[in-house]
């Protein structure tokens, strides 16, 4: 009996940390906070896989191991960090003009990384 409503209210945290992050990005201007926004767009995007990979190469990994840890390094910015703006009330409107710019972003990013994985 109790079970069951849990479940669901775990199951609608993703979708409704959606909804949340497209809500605040409708009244956030990112050009306010661009340069901050690209700084730790770069940072998320690029320098922590290399990181990843750096750590992955030094521990004698490669192939697909490697792969599986360096990928998932180089996604954008997930909404975990929106909601712990959101909850403390701190620097909302730099995280989401962040996530909106890492968003974007990993179009080209990703496919960098997923070519620089290829050479190694």
């Amino acid at each position: 009996m109790v079970d069951r409503p849990l479940q669901w209210l775990g199951q609608a945290f993703g979708p409704l940390a959606l909804v949340l992050v497209r809500a605040t990005l409708a009244s956030t201007r990112v050009g306010t906070h661009r340069r901050w926004a690209r700084h730790l767009t770069l940072a998320k995007n690029l320098a922590r896989p290399a990181l990843v990979a750096g750590f992955g190469l030094w521990w004698g990994l490669a192939g697909l191991p490697l792969n599986v840890m360096v990928v998932p390094a180089a996604l954008p910015m997930g909404t975990n960090v929106f909601m712990f703006a959101q909850r403390y009330d701190v620097a909302q409107e730099l995280v989401t003009a962040s996530l909106t710019v890492s968003s974007v972003s990993v179009l080209l990013t990703l496919p960098l990384v997923m070519w620089g994985l290829g050479k190694l």
